[in-house]
């Protein structure tokens, strides 16, 4: 018989029992992780299940979660901060540059925003979003809000080092690129962000050392949002 799929990839809680071979974590340790692992020979996912009450994973895959933050704020960050993350090394992304943000108030974009801003220390950072949400973004660090309701990509007139499409919208970029790019479509095979605990270990010094950082909260699993809370580090 077949069992049904629990879904969900992130998650946050308190290590219940651990394997003998576990070295990185003692029980009671409060962890947080995006548990997916495409390490499987068809390149499919290898698990998810984190909407459930326990649920067992590798030690790599698992970071501790950082002291100055709650459970809740935890479990929002890993796949979304991951993808930020990587999006900006994948585009080679330098202190200085100037970045152009397509979704600065979704999951990825709130927190690219603040990375692009704050990490990389841009020298400008532009985002795009409904008028409703222009001073939120305006308050994550963008220097310029492009309000998508009242203006076209055509009468941006800055040019940008790096074009972070959140959204999928590629005409776009020769319109806003410093110089010439090429524009390709996502091939068929999936494309997954593999979870490593490495680069959430990361996340945790930078969220313990200084700065901070907004974290939109839900009520639950299909609710509405709850309402956005400032992550001040230590």
């Amino acid at each position: 018989m077949s069992m049904q799929v629990v879904p969900g990839c992130d998650m946050a809680g308190v290590v219940m029992e651990k394997g003998s071979g576990v070295t990185k974590f003692d029980i009671d340790d409060e962890v947080y992780a995006n548990i997916q692992d495409s390490s499987s020979e068809d390149g499919r996912l290898k698990q998810l299940g984190t909407q459930a009450e326990y649920i067992v994973v590798e030690e790599n895959l698992v970071a501790k979660k950082p002291e100055n933050i709650s459970f809740e704020e935890a479990a929002s960050l890993p796949l979304a901060v991951q993808t930020a993350m990587e999006g900006c090394k994948t585009g080679g992304f330098k202190e200085g540059q100037t970045i152009f943000e397509v979704g600065g108030a979704g999951g990825v974009g709130t927190l690219a925003v603040q990375l692009a801003k704050h990490f990389y220390e841009a020298s400008l950072v532009v985002a795009t979003t409904s008028t409703a949400k222009v001073e939120f973004v305006r308050s994550l660090g963008a220097g310029k809000v492009v309000d998508y309701t009242k203006t076209r990509y055509e009468e941006v007139e800055d040019k940008f080092d790096l074009l972070y499409d959140t959204i999928g919208y590629i005409a776009m970029y020769a319109t806003l690129a410093s110089r010439d790019v090429d524009c390709c479509l996502i091939p068929e095979s999936p494309f997954y962000l593999k979870g490593p605990g490495g680069l959430i270990d990361y996340i945790e010094k930078r969220l313990e050392e200084n700065g901070h950082m907004v974290i939109v909260i839900a009520e639950g699993a299909g609710q509405q949002i709850k309402g956005v809370g400032g992550v001040e580090y230590a």
